[in-house]
């Protein structure tokens, strides 16, 4: 049985697989829902299908420090040291992960 810390890990290997380091949310719900079920999306206030807290969650969790979130681009991207704060957020380099 699939648990969202196995979806979590799908996450993280679709990042270290991009050349980029990158991976798009809007492409990664799509894919999450059509290999791993409804049960780990669900849709938001705007129609569009979305990753669910649990996977977030175990993402964060499996991810701490290693990869950071762009919001303006709303995709991941593998930390870069030179160019990332500590933040989980990328370009914002005052506030803790």
């Amino acid at each position: 049985m699939t648990t969202s810390a196995d979806v979590a890990q799908w996450m993280v290997e679709q990042i270290e697989a991009d050349p980029r380091g990158r991976l798009d949310q809007w492409s990664a719900a799509r894919r999450i829902r059509t290999d791993f079920g409804e049960e780990f999306v669900y849709t938001n206030d705007r129609g569009n299908v979305a990753i669910s807290r649990a996977v977030l969650g175990a993402f964060r969790a499996q991810t701490k420090g290693t990869v950071v979130w762009d919001r303006w681009d709303q995709a991941w991207y593998k930390r870069q040291p030179s160019e990332d704060g500590p933040s989980r957020l990328r370009g914002v380099a005052d506030h803790e992960p």
